[in-house]
């Protein structure tokens, strides 16, 4: 398991050469995601205890807990579908249950980034009892992190596309930029709104 993480993340090339000759399996991506989705919900439980030093005393409805399990599945197929579309105008010949398997396994990234919102949350908690200058500078380099670790996606998304739609090298980037900027985009603005309140709520 070790060496097939190792070789997703740091030689996509071999990895999804390896997959594109396998039988279609979509369990390991599904925990890859699901994955993502638990620890997003774990967060303000973590963020809690350790910000206030105190009994955890955040309370989640089940309904809310089925929203956040679901929305990572969403946002899956919406970039599966993103991928799918974007390859097959660029001539792919892949089929649809590969692209949400291999978008899934390019998902890692992401999974692992989950974790950066616990401490940008635990940050933004003890804000009061830091310096506002090295709280902000902070929180921006764990956005500029975030960014990385989604352009990192990108390359894995790039090197999936390739190999399950069959198409150059080229083509595959831009589809899976595409799908990047657009997830970008949405990490930007949250980056400027949390910049800003912590900020005025530090006043």
């Amino acid at each position: 398991m070790y060496h097939a993480v190792k070789e997703l993340l740091f030689h996509p090339d071999i990895f999804f050469t390896q997959k594109a000759g396998e039988k279609i399996d979509l369990i390991y991506p599904g925990i890859i995601v699901v994955i993502g989705g638990v620890v997003g919900l774990m967060t303000p439980f973590i963020v809690s205890a350790f910000s206030r030093g105190e009994k955890v005393n955040v309370i989640m409805m089940p309904d809310a807990v089925i929203v956040g399990l679901l929305l990572p599945f969403i946002a899956w197929i919406l970039i599966s579908g993103m991928l799918f579309v974007l390859c097959r105008l660029f001539s792919g010949t892949g089929t649809f249950g590969a692209t949400i398997q291999n978008a899934g396994y390019g998902a890692l990234p992401l999974t692992i980034l989950s974790a950066v919102g616990i401490f940008n949350g635990i940050l933004i908690g003890r804000f009061m009892e830091i310096p506002k200058m090295i709280g902000t500078v902070a929180i921006v380099g764990l956005g500029l992190l975030s960014v990385l670790f989604v352009i990192w996606s990108g390359c894995l998304w790039t090197y999936a596309m390739e190999k399950t739609h069959a198409i150059p090298h080229g083509k595959a980037m831009a589809a899976a930029s595409v799908v990047v900027l657009l997830y970008m985009s949405l990490m930007l603005i949250n980056i400027l709104a949390t910049v800003y309140l912590t900020l005025f709520s530090a006043r």
